[in-house]
């Protein structure tokens, strides 16, 4: 006869013993995380913005771009930026594509489409003749589908990313962009883990023909690891693309 778990001790009846389905669902812990990306973006906002916002109308930017992942995978992105007097940048971007390996709820699976958006914020924190160093801070959200019936084959996931970039301007039509970007996502579905952290080095050029429009190319390369127990993994990603102001004002070399 099946042994009663609600007749043993309290402390055995809520062990590692207990049915899954019988356990309170938690949050997940690390969801505090997410916040501190947003409470930094306001609180640079709300201190910068006010000053350069009443000084000139802000300047649209625009871009498009095309990443390709080691995964393998091919991914396309565009985005739009508002740029305020004194450099700093608020913006959307989305993006969406195929990639051959990836790993929803922690569980490997090919031939997937991945697609997401997310706001950014950009704010330049010195300048010095030639130099200039930024930091780009940017929340959203993406969505894995391998497109069986299975919904634990596809994931829903919050993403976050800070960077910092030092930029060199080595001519008027030429900047060396170099720098580093840690990421962490969180997946809410089919799981609520860690499901992806990152630590990257970044290094690219931009080039503008003219001063309205310019071409770049990027790659970041470094490690990534996600879920209990997962193993670390190697990241490289080669990323080319065009940005474009719409008021023929100058082309800002941050991005």
């Amino acid at each position: 006869m099946p042994t009663d778990i609600s007749r043993l001790s309290p402390l055995l009846a809520h062990s590692s013993l207990t049915p899954l389905a019988a356990r309170p669902l938690r949050a997940p812990r690390t969801a505090t995380l997410h916040a501190l990306p947003f409470a930094l973006v306001a609180v640079l906002a709300v201190g910068a913005l006010p000053a350069t916002a009443l000084a000139a109308p802000p300047r649209l930017v625009g871009g498009g771009a095309l990443s390709i992942t080691e995964a393998p995978g091919v991914l396309g992105g565009v985005d739009a930026r508002l740029v305020f007097d004194g450099g700093i940048q608020l913006g959307l971007a989305g993006y969406g594509g195929a990639v051959d390996r990836t790993y929803p709820g922690g569980q490997a699976e090919r031939g997937a489409a991945e697609f997401g958006g997310r706001v950014l914020a950009l704010f330049p924190l010195l300048e010095a003749g030639s130099l200039a160093l930024d930091l780009r801070i940017a929340v959203g959200a993406m969505q894995l589908s391998v497109g069986d019936a299975d919904p634990h084959d596809s994931a829903t996931r919050l993403t976050t990313e800070v960077a910092m970039f030092a930029r060199v301007a080595l001519s008027s039509a030429l900047t060396l962009r170099l720098g580093a970007v840690i990421g962490y996502d969180q997946e809410f579905a089919p799981t609520s883990e860690g499901s992806d952290q990152s630590q990257r080095l970044v290094a690219g050029l931009l080039v503008r023909p003219a001063p309205t429009w310019g071409v770049f190319g990027l790659v970041d390369a470094g490690g990534t690891f996600g879920f209990d127990g997962d193993s670390a993994k190697f990241l490289f990603r080669g990323e080319f693309g065009v940005r474009f102001t719409f008021d023929g004002s100058e082309l800002p070399t941050a991005f």
